[in-house]
């Protein structure tokens, strides 16, 4: 469920026309290549391919959060939606370090606070 939200969120910002380059505030590239749109971000959040995993009573497994990356820049307000169970407030637990997923990066202010 969060796969495919944060799969829809990313490719909003896919532009087949152009190749994009993402800079963070403060560097400035010296030159610009022809055919380069540079966009520059200050990313507060980002979350790389995380994945948490649950056990149930029973023993199966259940992926709460499987594979999701999203980034969220400075000012920019989002919302997660989805079904319950779907794995969004296993996201943001996880992102506040109250859980500890099984793989994939957490980046506050580009400062590494999870890497499993």
């Amino acid at each position: 469920c969060l796969h495919s939200l944060a799969s829809e969120r990313l490719s909003r910002w896919h532009d087949s026309s152009a190749h994009t380059v993402h800079v963070q505030v403060g560097l400035h590239p010296t030159a610009l290549l022809e055919g380069i749109r540079i966009i520059v971000e200050d990313v507060v959040v980002e979350v790389r391919n995380l994945q948490k995993t649950f056990k149930r009573a029973d023993g199966t497994l259940v992926k709460a959060v499987d594979d999701v990356s999203i980034s969220v820049r400075s000012g920019e307000c989002i919302v997660l939606l989805g079904p319950s169970g779907c794995g969004k407030t296993t996201l943001l637990r996880s992102i506040a370090g109250l859980e500890k997923p099984e793989d994939g990066e957490i980046l506050l202010h580009g400062e590494r606070l999870f890497s499993g």
